[in-house]
């Protein structure tokens, strides 16, 4: 029997990142959030794991990945030094 599998959004497959280009097409959700020493967090991009300056932003300002903000509220926290 087969596994009838979803799509999410811009028609990506939900389970798997498809290859090349057109991956950065499909939205990735924003699972991460750094917190420094001095109290300031950033969220981090879900494909190059750097940070970004700002929250909600369409897509990562390095790597173009388009971003998903939906379970943003529930994103863990790390601490960094």
């Amino acid at each position: 029997m087969s596994k009838n599998r979803g799509v999410g959004e811009a028609g990506c497959p939900e389970e798997a990142d498809p290859p090349g280009a057109e991956s950065f097409r499909c939205s990735m959700a924003v699972t991460q959030v750094y917190r420094y020493r001095d109290g300031s967090m950033y969220a981090v991009c879900p494909r190059c794991r750097v940070t970004m300056e700002r929250e909600y932003q369409s897509y990562c300002d390095r790597c173009g990945q388009c971003l998903g903000w939906a379970s943003f509220g529930r994103a863990a926290v790390v601490r960094k030094p």
